[in-house]
């Protein structure tokens, strides 16, 4: 089952940032103004997040002809379209739209040159309704849902974690505990791991190092629902445990929990 959500600019801008996660674009369009300047080009380039969950503009200084997945010639004071039919154009992260003076590499237009930009998305599944977002915008180390232990089971849906290097290239992980935070401490062994990309040289303003995009299950059947028995190695015991708690750390297979700051990650769950 698929569908398609259009994401729009606004208005007349010189970039703007759609903050989803492995996009299929269908269609590109709309309308682009200038004062006399010719030779100007629409790009799209794969992005991440900074500690507000808000797509980070692309820079020449970070290496963004590396990112680059689309550009196209722009007519001045004329409508643009792109169709990119039964192929459409995957981009593995949030993506940024941007007005640029040259073709390959990303170069910022104007005030003056400004687009009015549409993109279509096609969604080859439709989200389950009524998907609760927690964002860890105080970029701490770990994220809980508002019910502790016992009080229901979660199902997440998809997350984006973003390494800020601030561990000097460690490697760290993101480890899922079905507990509440009081509950959560180091030592702990985790009911599911992921390994998280690292930052690059230019930290989070680089492209899509650093930035890890993870789908949890089959969002036709609620995605993955988190039920946890006992907490190994503290708590052996037969009780299910039904909270929720994503943590970072800095050792594989047990949470060594990583400093503050380490990550910043948001998350959907029903």
């Amino acid at each position: 089952m698929s569908a398609t959500r259009t994401f729009k600019s606004g208005g007349a801008v010189t970039g703007f940032g759609v903050a989803r996660q492995n996009l299929r674009l269908a269609r590109l369009y709309g309308y682009f103004s200038t004062n006399g300047n010719t030779n100007m080009w629409l790009q799209l380039h794969t992005t991440t997040l900074d500690n507000t969950g808000t797509p980070i503009a692309p820079t020449a200084a970070a290496g963004y002809s590396t990112s680059l997945v689309y550009s196209a010639y722009l007519t001045p004071n004329f409508e643009f379209a792109e169709l990119f039919n039964s192929s459409l154009l995957f981009v593995p992260g949030p993506v940024y739209a941007v007005v640029s003076t040259t073709e390959s590499t990303y170069t910022a237009a104007t005030g003056t040159d400004l687009a009015d930009i549409n993109l279509d998305v096609e969604e080859f599944e439709i989200e389950p309704s009524g998907l609760i977002t927690v964002s860890d915008a105080g970029n701490n180390k770990k994220a809980i849902w508002t019910n502790a232990a016992f009080t229901g089971a979660q199902r997440l849906y998809d997350a984006v974690i973003v390494d800020l290097n601030q561990n000097a290239g460690a490697q760290l992980y993101l480890q899922l505990f079905a507990a509440d935070t009081g509950t959560v401490v180091n030592g702990l062994v985790p009911i599911q791991q992921w390994t998280l990309a690292k930052a690059g040289a230019a930290g989070v303003n680089c492209s899509t190092n650093g930035m890890t995009i993870l789908n949890f299950g089959d969002p036709e059947k609620g995605g993955l629902q988190v039920v946890q028995q006992g907490l190994a190695p503290l708590n052996s015991s037969e009780t299910l445990y039904q909270g929720c708690t994503l943590a970072i750390s800095t050792t594989a297979s047990k949470l060594t929990l990583a400093a503050a700051g380490s990550c910043y990650f948001t998350v959907r769950h029903q």
